[in-house]
């Protein structure tokens, strides 16, 4: 039963990883968007909520 519990755990930190190099990936490439004049200079994906 602990070996359920310690893949569980090891699974989650995974995704929460995962979800993070995602998040950082996404500001990377808003600032590169921005940089290159696609994006407007005063965009902020953090106001779509």
């Amino acid at each position: 039963m602990d070996s359920f519990a310690i893949m569980g755990f090891t699974f989650g930190l995974v995704g929460v990883m995962f979800g993070l190099m995602a998040l950082v990936r996404l500001a990377r490439l808003e600032n590169s968007l921005k940089d290159k004049g696609v994006l407007e200079s005063d965009y902020d994906s953090q106001k779509l909520k």
